[in-house]
């Protein structure tokens, strides 16, 4: 049961970072420097057309709720975001990457399970 299992260490577990480990905090400024003239494609499911969403509207874009596929010009026009719904990855992989050439590429199918 649940209560049996809370004192298991997974429930207490409190990441600490190594003392050689430097965490930079995430800047607009510094994700367009390291992006410019870069392409981002994010693919996936639901769960990746907010994550395509948030960094839309952390780069100061609209944050569009369409999961057709969009292309968006972010950091000023020297970067891309591109975004699109497809829960199994098996018709639009081809299409964004022939079209865009992502220099990043993220893919995503969560929980859409799909035997081969």
């Amino acid at each position: 049961t649940f209560a049996d299992k809370v004192n298991e260490p997974f429930h207490t577990y409190a990441w600490e970072p190594e003392k050689n480990c430097k965490f930079v905090r995430w800047s607009k400024e510094s994700y367009c420097h390291l992006m410019e003239n870069k392409t981002v494609a994010i693919m996936g499911d639901s769960i990746s057309m907010d994550h395509k969403r948030d960094l839309s509207l952390l780069l100061g874009g609209g944050g569009s709720e369409t999961w057709d596929l969009q292309n968006i010009a972010t950091c000023n026009n020297t970067s891309t975001l591109v975004g699109m719904r497809d829960d199994y990855l098996n018709k639009s992989v081809n299409i964004v990457i022939e079209q865009y050439l992502p220099d990043v590429l993220v893919l995503n199918r969560g929980a859409h399970y799909r035997s081969d």
